[in-house]
């Protein structure tokens, strides 16, 4: 039997976030696609596809996105998400297991 695990964040929630992100600043008006393409360094019918699901984003691509916006991944994450995050691993510690 597999023991179960609180909710973990993945690679695709994290990516997720930052796509619904960076659609909002092409949609709010803060930049255009192609100004955004130009400063992550691929192609605008490249994002294009990226923000339509067509095309995957790939850890390169997010981390020149993450650049760009002077983010780290911790940037992605809620603050009380961090706070059960950092509970669990504090109450793993003192369990004595390293990691749950």
């Amino acid at each position: 039997m597999v023991p179960t695990r609180a909710a973990a964040f993945t690679f695709d929630d994290l990516t997720a976030r930052l796509l619904r992100h960076l659609a909002y600043l092409i949609h709010s008006g803060e930049t255009t696609e192609r100004r955004l393409a130009g400063k992550i360094d691929i192609s605008q019918s490249h994002l294009h596809n990226i923000l339509n699901g067509t095309r995957k984003l790939t850890p390169a691509v997010a981390d020149q996105a993450l650049y760009y916006l002077n983010w780290s991944l911790f940037d992605l994450v809620e603050t009380n998400e961090a706070a059960a995050l950092i509970s669990r691993r504090e109450a793993a510690l003192m369990r004595g297991r390293d990691i749950d």
